[in-house]
């Protein structure tokens, strides 16, 4: 996955950054792009995700566990444990804040009640890393990716719907379109694929990227797709699956790509602390 995450959180008020290696998480005034929140780097982790409302942070640690962390102070609010050995490398919440989701490095994948810390699944599919975690728009579903494809989960009963398993190298990201139907993946082979959730099967395969696609994500409306390799965010449509727009953007292997919830903005994060916006109109 990206060395490097970034998202929106309070309705598209603030920017979320994370960076791996220097082990710092921020968020932004997504208007003025001053600083509103820090923490680290003296909390070691894998992966974060910050909780819609920007109050707590998903960090999953070295130990295992996933925390829940008051984002202003640094308190750890709540542990939330697997009850087993395992290193957690991928973590996200639901788009409502009531669950989160972990990953591990030996292909397992646990869901957690976000408000009391209950486990309420635990779900196996997967034999190789799982790199990417997301959640379905309304809770009910999960795309998880690694190095043995993508694989579609139904929530309420733990069952895997689909797997998605015509890349030909790592799948480091994937997501849901915000209407359910779709799922857009991002691979080392170079190339990102949207997948008709019912079927299985591949929709399109957007290409050509120069490098590996570790950032793809769609527009609220579903009808674009951003996609982030080498030195080039592009931007397609989601219907017709023509490349719309080329943005230069510096090389790196990290990028990561969102949307803001009102759709007019681009944000590209990548393996140093920099963060670009773009505006889409």
């Amino acid at each position: 996955g990206p060395a490097q995450r970034v998202g929106f959180a309070r309705e598209g008020k603030w920017i979320f950054t994370h960076c791996l290696t220097s082990q710092h998480i921020r968020a932004w005034n997504s208007d003025t792009g001053q600083e509103v929140r820090s923490l680290g780097p003296s909390f070691s982790y894998q992966d974060a995700d910050l909780c819609p409302d920007g109050k707590l942070l998903a960090l999953a640690r070295n130990n295992g566990t996933v925390e829940l962390v008051d984002f202003a102070t640094g308190q750890t609010v709540r542990t939330l444990e697997t009850g087993q050995e395992g290193e957690i490398i991928s973590v996200g919440y639901s788009s409502d804040g009531s669950q989160v989701v972990g990953g591990s490095m030996d292909g397992r994948i646990w869901v957690w009640d976000a408000d009391n810390g209950e486990l309420k699944r635990t779900m196996l599919g997967h034999e190789e890393s799982v790199d990417s975690v997301a959640f379905s728009t309304d809770g009910r579903r999960l795309v998880t990716a690694g190095d043995d494809g993508a694989r579609i989960w139904d929530l309420p009963s733990g069952q895997q719907l689909r797997l998605l398993d015509s890349h030909q190298r790592r799948v480091s990201t994937a997501c849901f379109s915000p209407d359910g139907r779709f799922v857009l993946t991002g691979s080392h082979d170079r190339t990102a694929k949207l997948w008709d959730v019912e079927t299985g099967r591949v929709l399109t395969t957007l290409a050509p990227h120069f490098g590996e696609v570790n950032g793809a994500a769609f527009s609220p409306n579903s009808q674009r797709i951003a996609t982030a390799s080498d030195d080039m965010l592009r931007l397609w449509d989601a219907e017709t699956f023509q490349l719309l727009l080329r943005i230069s953007i510096e090389a790196s292997a990290g990028h990561d790509v969102a949307f803001s919830p009102d759709g007019r903005q681009v944000v590209v994060g990548r393996s140093s602390t920099i963060v670009r916006v773009w505006e889409t109109e």
